[in-house]
């Protein structure tokens, strides 16, 4: 524990490692970005754990690891201005944390990862072509209704 009752939430990844003697690895070949939002939720997918996945590093070098959790970035109040990046489609991203072979962690977003998991997988080979969402979807947008000023609750609905 550190003097000022732990910082220790604020190091980097690269200062963890799981195993001893790992190989320092720099903070720019384990992350792409800085944190996208100071709020963050963390979900560990349960039918991900343990299984293997493997992602590109900068260097175009295949890492390879094992599935720990996913922490993604979010604004949890909507009066607050629209930071840009967390609540924008295109720009959204969430971080895997991977537990690398090497015993160092990366956190990797999901356009960076593959995961294998042998009873999903139809080839080896096999890759999603991705398509970025650009598009904020909102069926409450347009005027494509309007409902009646009464106390019908089920509407063009008559008694029987």
């Amino acid at each position: 524990m550190m003097e000022d009752g732990g910082l220790w939430w604020r190091m980097p990844i690269n200062a963890f490692c799981f195993e001893p003697n790992t190989p320092e690895i720099d903070l720019h070949d384990l992350v792409l970005w800085n944190s996208f939002s100071s709020h963050i939720s963390v979900t560990k997918f349960e039918n991900l754990t343990n299984l293997r996945m493997s992602y590109i590093d900068r260097t175009k070098t295949l890492i390879k690891g094992t599935y720990l959790f996913t922490l993604d970035w979010h604004n949890p109040d909507t009066n607050v201005l629209n930071d840009g990046y967390s609540e924008s489609p295109s720009e959204h991203k969430c971080g895997h944390v991977i537990q690398r072979d090497d015993g160092n962690y990366a956190i990797q977003p999901n356009n960076r990862v593959r995961i294998y998991e042998p009873s999903f997988t139809l080839k080896k080979d096999f890759v999603i072509d991705r398509i970025i969402n650009e598009r904020i979807w909102d069926v409450e947008n347009q005027e494509k209704w309007k409902l009646e000023d009464s106390d019908r609750f089920n509407y063009n609905i008559e008694k029987q």
